[in-house]
């Protein structure tokens, strides 16, 4: 016989979500829930007494994503599971609560190494913070085969947006530190906060090298100035302008890595990323101790 008890006595996975078997005042009820039970403690520990909301917007968001696709939602809860301070880069807005982004952060001297190639119709984005200035210029992401042609880049100079993907250099907009932005980038133009502030009409006329963030990839080596500052996500979307590819921050082994969560596709790291948070305007945020 079990006692009757307040606390989770069981819990298990069912079709990808965590069904936690619980008692309360003598009845026996069931909650669906994405997340372990370790890892709300963990998201509770982080946030406080905003936890449950954190919790609830997460799995109301993994919720919209299994009505089309359950197994990018399972994929996805796996990886909130192994590292739960990821709830942080999915852009969550629970009531009442102010989220942070969690970034890898690079001092200038790392790179994350995609699988994923530019292709005509095909936009890639990013959600970032850049802290400092290094040189005049600095690679968002980018993959170059020549100077002046067959080059898919982004980057910051002098306090502007830079591509040379249009048919030379050229800066566009203002891109100012400490500051969060998501910056959008295909042969078509470039979007910074969703408002398009660049045209572009652009083909490769040959193969392309594969993406790097940090740095951009000139034929399997860096080139031009590393970015300084922190990636909250990367992603690739079709020409139908849905998003086949998320890659987003993972803390394994104490290390910062950038996983593809719907793949399971690590990108190649080199050197180490740092672990920092953001608020909204761009100060510094810190977890709650419990």
């Amino acid at each position: 016989m079990i006692k009757r008890m307040d606390k989770e006595i069981l819990a298990k996975y069912h079709q990808g979500r965590l069904i936690v078997r619980k008692y309360h005042q003598g009845r026996l009820y069931y909650v669906l829930s994405w997340l372990k039970t370790a890892t709300q403690q963990a998201i509770f520990g982080a946030f406080g007494d905003d936890g449950k909301a954190v919790i609830n917007a997460t799995n109301a968001y993994l919720n919209g994503i299994a009505a089309s696709d359950r197994d990018k939602a399972t994929a996805l809860a796996w990886f909130i599971n192994e590292d739960p301070m990821m709830v942080c880069s999915l852009g969550l807005e629970p009531q009442g609560v102010t989220m942070p982004i969690r970034v890898a952060y690079t001092s200038g001297d790392c790179i994350f190494k995609t699988t994923l190639k530019p292709a005509s119709g095909i936009t890639y984005g990013a959600k970032l913070i850049a802290t400092a200035y290094n040189q005049p210029e600095m690679s968002i992401f980018g993959s170059r085969t020549s100077n002046d042609t067959n080059t898919f880049l982004l980057q910051i100079m002098s306090q502007q947006w830079r591509t040379q993907s249009f048919g030379g250099w050229t800066l566009y907009g203002s891109a100012s530190l400490n500051t969060i932005y998501v910056a959008e980038f295909s042969y078509k133009g470039i979007w910074v906060n969703g408002s398009k502030i660049a045209s572009g009409n652009y083909t490769p006329t040959s193969a392309m090298s594969d993406i790097w963030l940090g740095v951009n990839n000139s034929g399997g080596s860096p080139h031009g100035a590393y970015f300084i500052g922190g990636y909250d996500q990367f992603y690739r979307k079709d020409e139908n302008g849905n998003i086949t590819n998320l890659l987003l921050p993972i803390k394994r082994n104490n290390t910062m890595e950038l996983v593809d969560v719907y793949t399971g596709t690590l990108a190649t790291r080199t050197g180490t990323w740092q672990e920092k948070f953001y608020l909204p305007d761009g100060t510094p945020w810190t977890p709650s101790t419990p």
